[in-house]
């Protein structure tokens, strides 16, 4: 087993005994970044009842799994990563393989696509 470096061992401690973590175990969050959506939201209303949105970078899913929450089910959250993530709920989740990123990064917008059409 690796050795621990001083800082590792300090991040350690102090995670384990974060208020946010403990409060998102109790919850049912998968990372206490739920608490800051909720912050956001409780702020600024960006997320409301039939809100449609995109979560990039999804994993570890708890911004997914509070966007779900607020959004209802008149609402949709898809959420995408390069990372495998467990399903939440109805919460449609994407992973992009190696070839499909490379894909995206190599192509073009599809507006300028879809006028060249035209």
């Amino acid at each position: 087993m690796a050795v621990r470096s001083k800082s590792s061992k300090a991040w350690l401690h102090e995670h384990i005994n974060d208020h946010y973590v403990h409060m998102a175990q109790k919850d049912g969050y998968r990372a206490r970044a739920a608490y800051k959506l909720l912050e956001i939201n409780e702020k600024d209303k960006i997320i409301k009842p039939g809100t449609v949105l995109a979560d990039l970078g999804s994993a570890p899913g708890s911004w997914s799994q509070v966007a779900a929450k607020l959004t209802g089910t008149s609402g949709t959250v898809f959420a995408l990563d390069i990372l495998p993530m467990e399903a939440i709920g109805a919460c449609p989740s994407f992973r992009a393989t190696s070839a499909r990123t490379t894909f995206w990064r190599n192509s073009k917008p599809c507006w300028t696509t879809a006028r060249s059409t035209l």
